[in-house]
């Protein structure tokens, strides 16, 4: 399914490697949204280019707790879309009640692949 495509998307986007900020540069070209992170820090270009949103300690009940405030503070008709990689997985596992009654969950490998 083709998540770009969607008219009220918000996609959120875990941390600041490498493979986040590709996926991150993905979706804006694909849809001209700003993708938010959350991470425990940011640069300056990264704080200039995407919604940064700091999650320090980065630990994963402050995460869980900042994303659920997150998609609870967005509107009904807005669609989340939480972009986890192989190493994020395991917030799902633990927090899926939470987590997949506030985003939808796709994987950050498809999102990379979207854009070859």
């Amino acid at each position: 399914m083709n998540w770009f495509e969607h008219e009220y998307l918000v996609p959120v986007i875990i941390g600041n490697e490498r493979d986040s900020l590709n996926a991150a540069k993905v979706i804006y070209k694909a849809t001209g949204i700003k993708p938010h992170l959350f991470a425990e820090k940011f640069s300056f270009f990264q704080r200039l280019g995407y919604n940064c949103h700091v999650v320090s300690p980065m630990r994963e009940v402050f995460l869980v707790d900042r994303l659920a405030s997150f998609a609870a503070s967005l509107e009904e008709y807005y669609c989340p879309i939480l972009v986890l990689s192989s190493d994020n997985c395991r917030l799902v596992t633990n927090y899926s009640d939470v987590i997949e009654s506030a985003y939808v969950v796709i994987n950050l490998e498809e999102i990379l692949n979207f854009g070859r």
